[in-house]
């Protein structure tokens, strides 16, 4: 397989990851609301935007460099 292709493949496969990563999450923190919500899922939702957040930006970064 092309080694161009397959890189082209691996970013589009992230982008849309990365992208239903954050909307699942938002529409998880506003609708989710369990009784435990402070203590157990707020971290959890929170630490999981974050790597959605850095998911995103290595694939900024990495479209960047390639130019």
């Amino acid at each position: 397989m092309n080694p161009e292709l397959s890189r082209v493949a691996n970013r589009l496969s992230l982008s849309i990851l990365t992208g239903a990563m954050i909307i699942g999450l938002g529409l998880l923190m506003q609708y989710y609301h369990p009784p435990f919500w402070p203590r157990i899922a707020a971290p959890f939702f929170y630490l999981s935007f974050v790597a959605a957040v850095a998911f995103g930006g290595w694939l900024v970064w990495s479209m960047v460099r390639r130019r």
